[in-house]
């Protein structure tokens, strides 16, 4: 008899809805109203060609960032990473790049720089006069989460923006909206669960709104996820579950479930687990993903604090059914 492959969910991708549902024009943006109206008004009253934009990671800067080129007519977006590319070179080349005239039927430039606290000090330097005085058809914004370690001289040639996280209510409508969207049906419990997760960062409520969908009807156990995914052993869980698809020993995955031990729960690693096999294994290695979801599926017996032993009989089950 052929085995039938299971029912598996559609990868939506658990952190892929903050870039699905990114804001493409200014009435989509949630949670900052004023920013967003001061903002337009300096675009379209050209009171300046450098923006600063400051707040938490996820707070939107970039979103606005790409708001800014759009609303300049046929404007060429140019993306830079500060992070990757900190030195004067990296910089003198872009600078040469904002010399240039914009490419096809642009009439602008608009150049973002992320994370541009890490620019070094002689990068800096070398873009002060660009940024005071840019080529006519070229901007500047700037993006970054720690505003103050930008140097005062850029800071003050810039028209700043600082982005906060966003209240509750504003939370809930950007939730609200995604789900609809998404055509999925979410009960006030779990969206209440992930606006407190989230801390009123829309990134994270939108990567968290991700993690939870498999489990989108089952309260605790989306919980537990969020739990599990809010402190430092999810990385050494998310290896647990890489090993588990790669099919190695069970020494070496008990090894890792050892160093577990006081770091997590056992039911918080069964649902991470599940999460992961259930999202992320919907192509060859289907078969593997069901016995794994079929060892890990029930819920552990609550009261076993960060007991590994449940854990390490789902693995002994699973090596006894392959």
């Amino acid at each position: 008899m052929e085995q039938r492959r299971p029912a598996l969910s559609v990868l939506v991708g658990m952190d892929e809805l903050h870039l699905k549902h990114r804001p493409s024009q200014w009435s989509e943006v949630v949670g900052h109203p004023h920013t967003v109206k001061a903002l337009q008004t300096a675009l379209d009253q050209k009171r300046s060609r450098s923006f600063l934009f400051t707040g938490p990671p996820g707070t939107g800067k970039t979103t606005l960032a790409r708001l800014v080129a759009s609303h300049q007519n046929d404007a060429e977006c140019l993306e830079f990473d500060g992070a990757t590319h900190t030195g004067v070179d990296d910089v003198r080349k872009l600078l040469g790049l904002a010399q240039l005239s914009p490419l096809g039927r642009n009439k602008s430039k608009v150049i973002v720089i992320d994370e541009a606290h890490m620019l070094s000090k002689s990068a800096w330097n070398a873009m002060l006069k660009s940024v005071e005085e840019p080529p006519a058809s070229t901007m500047w914004v700037f993006c970054t989460s720690e505003g103050s370690k930008v140097p005062s001289s850029i800071r003050s040639r810039c028209q700043e923006f600082k982005l906060d996280p966003i209240p509750e209510s504003e939370m809930w409508r950007l939730l609200d909206s995604v789900v609809e969207k998404q055509g999925w049906s979410a009960s006030d419990g779990l969206l209440e669960l992930i606006v407190d997760h989230a801390q009123g960062i829309p990134r994270n409520a939108l990567v968290a709104l991700g993690k939870v969908e498999p489990f989108i009807s089952d309260l605790s156990a989306a919980a537990k996820l969020l739990d599990g995914s809010s402190n430092e052993s999810e990385a050494e869980i998310i290896d647990l579950c890489r090993k588990l698809s790669k099919g190695v020993n069970f020494q070496t995955l008990a090894s890792v479930v050892i160093n577990l031990q006081g770091k997590a729960t056992a039911e918080a690693v069964r649902v991470v687990v599940c999460h992961y096999f259930t999202r992320a294994c919907t192509g060859h290695d289907w078969r593997r993903a069901a016995a794994i979801l079929s060892v890990f599926g029930d819920p552990y017996p609550p009261g076993i604090g960060a007991a590994m032993h449940p854990v390490m009989v789902s693995l002994a089950r699973l090596f006894d059914e392959e």
